[in-house]
C-alpha cells in the first residue's frame, strides 16, 4: 500500500520542536535559532534548528520523519503514520 504524498508532505512539515516535546524530549533554547536536549534514543546532545527544521545528534539527523524513525527504530511509512495519528490525520 503506497502513502499518498500528502501525508509525506504533512509529516514533513511537523513542527520538529512538537514533535520532540510529545516523545517527552526537555528542551531549552539557546542562540542561533537552536533548540538542545538530551536525544532519547542515544543519550546524546540533540540540537534542533527551528530554521532550518532539521535536527541532529551524534547518531543521525533530519527532519521530523527521521526523528521518529531514530526514536522508535521503525521504517519510513511506520513513521509516517505515527506523525499521522499524533496530528488526527490517521
Amino acid at each position: 500500500m503506497s502513502i499518498p504524498a500528502e501525508a509525506i508532505e504533512r509529516a514533513r512539515d511537523a513542527n520538529l520542536v512538537g514533535v520532540a516535546q510529545q516523545c517527552g524530549v526537555e528542551l531549552k533554547y539557546g542562540a542561533a535559532h537552536k533548540f538542545t536536549g538530551q536525544c532519547p534514543a542515544c543519550k546524546t546532545r540533540l540540537s534542533i534548528n527551528i530554521k532550518t527544521g532539521v535536527w541532529s545528534c551524534e547518531q543521525a539527523g533530519g527532519g521530523p520523519i527521521e526523528f521518529v524513525q531514530h526514536l522508535d527504530s521503525i521504517g519510513f511509512a511506520e513513521a509516517i503514520r505515527k506523525l499521522a495519528g499524533a496530528h488526527g490525520d490517521a
